[in-house]
């Protein structure tokens, strides 16, 4: 173990970090935070969906940094709607569109969120807008998904 540390980059910056700490009564340690998706989901636990517009500046005001991670709010919301929480996964999709607009594979899951609800007409909306945003290189990962999913919810079929 010691070699495989002794081997990192940051390993010559170690002792000065470590001295400091030993000897200076002014050192503080920074605090280390859960995850932005742990933080998010606890967020979620504790206030009504109302509150849906404000995660991002609860991040921001323990992590002291901007919500620019658009997967965040997308995979908190594919997790809570597991969870049959729907109301906060639908919440947490619109708001993850209205922050990164131009993204597809938000819309997509937009539409997945409707669609668990029946919300026939958004779930359509939603997933025809992630086709429409598709990147024109090819590598789209959720056009199968919304092609297949606009075709069940077309045809009646869930």
């Amino acid at each position: 173990m010691h070699w495989t540390n002794e081997s990192r980059p940051s390993a010559d910056r170690m002792g000065p970090v470590v001295r400091r700490m030993l000897v200076d009564p002014t050192y503080a340690v920074s605090p280390v935070h859960a995850s932005p998706y742990t933080l998010i989901n606890q967020y979620s636990q504790s206030q009504p969906v109302e509150r849906v517009a404000d995660p991002p500046a609860h991040l921001e005001g323990i992590t002291g940094r901007e919500l620019t991670d658009r997967r965040i709010l997308n995979r908190v919301g594919l997790h809570l709607l597991g969870e049959e929480r729907g109301d906060w996964a639908v919440a947490f999709f619109e708001l993850d569109t209205k922050l990164f607009p131009g993204d597809g594979n938000l819309f997509d899951s937009l539409g997945e969120g409707h669609a668990a609800f029946g919300n026939t007409e958004a779930a359509l909306s939603a997933f025809r807008t992630s086709l429409e945003l598709a990147p024109e290189d090819g590598g789209c990962g959720w056009c199968e998904n919304a092609r297949n999913r606009i075709a069940e919810l077309e045809t009646g079929a869930q």
